[in-house]
């Protein structure tokens, strides 16, 4: 199961990858001196993501809606991410935006899934993408 302010994703899904915070870092050459400097900011945030194969006896169309909302109606919602997996291991990020679904390259557009390995209906392969703030 995979939550984000009310809002629950369907499909199978693994466990959440979480980039380290961020840190801000310019470091700069000078003309005629050996070396670099380096001058250190603060840490930001990250990026959160979850691999998901979208599912759960959808039809065509049903695929087509729930495409929609995940591509460009729920993006921007903000809350604590829950990442529950079958074994009960949760995780969870709190401060975290959610910045959309990103389609499989090898699989672009829902199949039919003909052998019924899944459940004999339409599915597609991605990534949710989040965004988690950095809150001190």
């Amino acid at each position: 199961m995979i939550t984000i302010d009310g809002f629950e994703f369907k499909g199978t899904h693994g466990a959440a990858v979480s980039a380290p915070p961020q840190l801000r870092v310019m470091r700069k050459a000078f003309s005629g001196v050996d070396g670099e400097s380096e001058i250190k900011g603060g840490k930001t945030g990250r990026e959160v993501s979850v691999d998901i194969v979208v599912h759960e006896r959808l039809n065509a169309s049903q695929m087509e809606a729930v495409l929609g909302v995940y591509e460009y109606q729920i993006l921007g919602r903000h809350g604590t991410l829950l990442v529950r997996a079958d074994t009960g291991y949760d995780q969870a990020f709190a401060n975290t935006t959610y910045m959309g679904f990103e389609r499989d390259p090898e699989t672009p557009a829902p199949l039919y899934d003909y052998a019924n390995t899944i459940d004999g209906r339409w599915w597609i392969r991605g990534r949710l993408k989040f965004y988690q703030l950095l809150v001190t």
